[in-house]
């Protein structure tokens, strides 16, 4: 089965991946903002306060997660790039 690469359609995946990281890093940041705002309007010491602080870390930690992850999948993507170029250079000496 032949080895098909399009590099134009892994830069177009690359781009997307660190869009999506970014816009990732950037809801989870405002998620931890607000959740900030809504403890502080609720009285000190509640109960429902350290409950809603814990699931929002919670949730803002596995966002940063999925956001590191997908800026590993657009380096990994990367550094095909370069062994396909380094390829196609050995095999352009070649010629």
């Amino acid at each position: 089965m032949a080895d098909v690469y399009n590099e134009q359609n892994y830069q177009a995946m690359m781009q997307a991946l660190y869009a999506f990281a970014s816009n990732v890093y950037s809801v989870q940041s405002e998620l931890q903002t607000l959740a900030g705002v809504c403890a502080g309007a609720l009285v000190s010491g509640d109960q429902a306060v350290e409950e809603i602080n814990k699931k929002i870390t919670a949730c803002t930690v596995k966002y940063a997660e999925i956001a590191e992850r997908a800026g590993k999948l657009a380096e990994e993507l990367q550094a095909e790039i370069d062994h396909h170029r380094k390829e196609d250079a050995i095999w352009a000496e070649d010629d």
